[in-house]
């Protein structure tokens, strides 16, 4: 197991997310325009603008818009699913395995879980 994070450390996925690109060493970094887009959006949330303006605003999708609020590479983290299967072959259970990226985050943690709970009560308050 070890071995394999190690391995994804540096190109967990097979394509980079929005605001990094790949290295000559296919190593992930900020692509300095597009970090810009992530860091605003992350502001622009936090400020209580809607995602409908700020997706207009920056010219993305709606879906684009909540894997960038959802996605904790922009603190430097990795996540990957693993799934538990009994002798049938069904999943029993899925765990989320988290570690950190030998990348550099686009945003700090405070700004993403400030972001977070904002989601959260807002979305407990239309509720």
């Amino acid at each position: 197991k070890l071995a394999t994070r190690k391995q994804f450390a540096n190109m967990p996925y097979i394509t980079s997310p929005f605001g990094y690109q790949y290295d000559e060493r296919k190593n992930w970094v900020i692509n300095k325009k597009k970090s810009e887009i992530v860091k605003s959006i992350f502001e622009m949330t936090l400020s209580g603008i809607g995602y409908d303006e700020i997706v207009k605003k920056h010219k993305i999708s709606n879906t684009l818009y909540y894997k960038i609020i959802k996605n904790k590479c922009y603190i430097g983290m990795i996540a990957h699913k693993k799934n538990y299967k009994n002798a049938f072959g069904k999943i029993i259970k899925t765990e989320i395995i988290e570690y950190q990226g030998s990348f550099e985050p686009i945003i700090s943690k405070e700004i993403f879980d400030r972001t977070q709970e904002f989601l959260k009560n807002k979305k407990m308050k239309v509720a």
